[in-house]
Order: C-alpha cells, then sequence, then structure tokens
C-alpha cells in the first residue's frame, strides 16, 4: 500500500483531520454494523461493504501510527506518559490482521450468523478505538509538539 505523508502539515492539523475522518469510517461502520445485525441481511453484501473502507481504515492507521506515534516517541517526557496511547497505536495490528487475513476468508471458513457476529464485534472495536484514539492518542501527541 502506498500511501504519501505530508510531514509539514502541523500536528494540530492531523489531529483534527483524523478526527474528521473517524467520524466518517464511524458512520460507514455504523451502517455496516446495522446490516450484520438484520437476521435477513446477506452477509456477502456486509463483507463487501466493509471490504469497502478496508483501504480507508489501512491508510487512517498508517497515518496515526507514522505521525502521530512518532512526535510522541520523539518527546522523552511525553513518551514517559505513553504507555495507554502505544497500547491503543498497537491495536492497529489487530485491526490490520482482520481486514487482510481474516477478512477475505470470513464467509468460507464461518457460518453466516458466525461471520455476521465477528463482523459487529470488529466494527464495535474501531469506533471504541477510535474514542480511545481521540482521548488518548491525540492531545498526547499535541502536548508533544507544544513541547518542543
Amino acid at each position: 500500500m502506498s500511501y504519501r505523508l505530508d510531514y509539514a502539515e502541523s500536528v494540530c492539523s492531523v489531529a483534527k483531520r483524523l478526527k474528521q475522518e473517524h467520524e466518517e469510517i464511524d458512520r460507514k461502520l455504523g451502517r455496516i454494523s446495522k446490516a450484520a445485525r438484520t437476521k435477513n441481511g446477506n452477509p456477502k453484501v456486509v463483507v463487501s461493504l466493509l471490504n469497502a473502507v478496508k483501504i480507508q481504515i489501512l491508510r487512517h492507521a498508517v497515518e496515526e501510527e507514522a505521525r502521530l506515534a512518532r512526535v510522541i516517541m520523539e518527546s522523552s517526557e511525553i513518551r514517559k506518559k505513553s504507555d495507554e496511547s502505544v497500547r491503543i497505536l498497537q491495536e492497529h495490528r489487530r485491526i490490520k490482521e482482520f481486514l487482510e487475513d481474516e477478512l477475505p476468508y470470513l464467509l468460507d471458513e464461518n457460518s453466516e450468523k458466525e461471520a455476521r457476529k465477528k463482523i459487529v464485534e470488529f466494527t464495535e472495536l474501531m469506533i471504541r478505538h477510535h474514542m480511545e484514539e481521540e482521548k488518548e492518542v491525540f492531545p498526547l501527541a499535541l502536548r508533544a509538539t507544544s513541547n518542543r
């Protein structure tokens, strides 16, 4: 996946833009979760909806790690307070594994009911993950840049 980052963009601007991306992704995930919860919903449609936002989610995660984690780790004072932020950013690996390794085989390896359940769990994880990032990671990255 090729994704160029604009390192000239301020961290404040990045955090604001990433928060807007959270809102957009969460709206899409909410629709996917609703479709997955419908007993008569076609799991193939739900999987295709999730596949449609897969690249957006992965690019978003790459930028958070590349920009915000870098800023946090460059500040020794802030790095000491970053345990929770690091844990949250490490969830990106689980997100990537689900989207790239599990999603393509979800319907082949699970019943339709189990596939829908896994998608609902994933969408709930993502929405919770975004809230935690906004609460923990973004403020820490902003403090790190204000200390420079």
